[in-house]
């Protein structure tokens, strides 16, 4: 199991869309790359396979292995960067993780699927038909520098009843529980889009002890929403900004109050940017959130509460859409996310977890000081031989990283020395340089 699991992780670090791409190479080809899977496990020859695993015993064993196996992996990857304090770019000034949850269908079909949820299209019409989705709710840490790692996952599924659908609300409470469950020490600032910006996902945040920031859209001519959307557009507080890309005005209002049940209120503040940003192209856009963490001090001076809070929009509240970065990079960058390796039994959700547990491995070489490391390793006693060129600059994108990547594995293999990764010390505050975030 171990060996197929790694080949599993590194068809989807190389790029490969389909379970039997390696059946396509050459009888060399396939014993580099089954030399080279062999030293990753740290496999003795005799434990190790003659050959290949046909991809039917790959789909197989998906099929029947219990998803939250590959969780644990994850987590086990968590623990192992908290323990190395490697995981402070995704803290917040407070000390809290900044985790931003989002849903993603990742495959779908016209048949009934396991573990699928139900959508109606076009309800009422001739064209309605019926499509059961593969979807996940995923809660990932995600930091300025444009760093994100994949922290743990909620399956939506509704089993044989599709009469009773499961929502992401519904999921996001059993995750959060979970997650509160299992790192109870832990502080979280957790992130979502307008969908969690409701009376009950914010009562269990804050009874278990987590902050939140979500989008707010302030909808409606009267109620909650709307009275807090209007203080914020005609709060005092407010700075403006303009920069090469984005010109806007920043508003927000403190004080703001809502039902928590048992006689309790919980504060809260919502922020407001209205004007160009870089991704609008021109166009005037308004973007709003709520939260219960204080978003500047007003002890501080009005150009420090003004910093302050321009740094809380971008980092806390913006932040969210890197989340957003990640899954299109899984979907449309060579990690296949929505490729389809298996549909049966739990192959779905373990093949969606192998690309998290894929992606953040590509994220600790890509997004630290690992390629500085791997240059000191192939260039011994030489001094100074480091990179400071963003990944875009140097390989070309992330589709094409995974290409060499790819070529690499069948063409030449490694002598892998564990005890040299083992004690590196990686960061991922300082390299690399900011443009290094973008996808393209």
């Amino acid at each position: 199991m171990k060996y197929i699991l790694t080949l599993s992780l590194i068809q989807r670090l190389c790029g490969h869309l389909h379970c039997n791409s390696y059946e396509k190479l050459t009888q060399a080809e396939r014993e580099t790359l089954r030399r080279n899977v062999q030293r990753l496990c740290s496999m003795s020859g005799k434990d190790c396979p003659c050959e290949l695993p046909d991809p039917d015993t790959c789909r197989n064993l998906m099929e029947k292995l219990k998803p939250s196996e590959l969780m644990d992996l994850n987590f086990l990857m968590f623990e192992a960067l908290r323990k190395r304090k490697w995981l402070q770019p995704f803290r917040t000034s407070d000390g809290k993780l900044h985790l931003v949850i989002d849903g993603v269908c990742y495959d779908g079909s016209k048949y009934i699927l396991e573990h699928s949820i139900k959508a109606v299209h076009n309800r009422g019409t001739e064209k309605e038909y019926t499509e059961y989705k593969l979807y996940a709710l995923q809660a990932m840490l995600v930091s300025p520098c444009g760093a994100t790692f994949s922290l743990m996952t909620e399956f939506l599924e509704t089993g044989d009843n599709f009469d009773k659908e499961d929502c992401e609300r519904n999921a996001t409470k059993r995750l959060l529980e979970k997650l509160h469950k299992m790192l109870p020490r832990e502080q979280f600032l957790i992130g979502g889009d307008s969908l969690f910006a409701c009376q009950p996902l914010m009562q269990l945040c804050h009874e278990l002890g987590m902050g939140f920031v979500f989008t707010f859209k302030g909808t409606g001519k009267n109620g909650f929403y709307a009275e807090s959307s209007n203080a914020a557009m005609h709060s005092d507080k407010y700075v403006e900004i303009c920069e090469d890309t984005e010109e806007y005005t920043l508003r927000w209002t403190d004080g703001i109050k809502i039902d928590v049940g048992s006689k309790r209120e919980l504060e809260l503040s919502v922020i407001r940017g209205d004007g160009k940003f870089a991704w609008g192209k021109g166009s005037s856009s308004t973007l709003m959130y709520i939260t219960d963490q204080r978003i500047a001090n007003e002890g501080n001076g009005i150009e420090r509460r003004n910093r302050e809070a321009v740094d809380f929009f971008n980092k806390r509240c913006r932040g969210r859409w890197r989340i957003e970065t990640s899954f299109n990079t899984q979907k449309n960058l060579g990690f296949g996310l929505e490729a389809s390796y298996g549909r049966c039994g739990n192959a779905g959700q373990n093949y969606y977890l192998i690309v998290q547990i894929a992606v953040n491995l590509f994220n600790i070489m890509t997004r630290s000081n690992f390629m500085n490391r791997l240059q000191e390793k192939d260039n011994p006693g030489a001094y100074g031989v480091k990179t400071r060129e963003c990944l875009r600059d140097r390989y070309g994108g992330i589709r094409v990283l995974l290409e060499k990547i790819g070529r690499s594995m069948i063409s030449q293999e490694y002598n892998y020395d564990a005890e040299y990764w083992k004690n590196a010390r990686l960061t991922f505050d300082k390299w690399p340089p900011q443009k290094a975030i973008s996808s393209a």
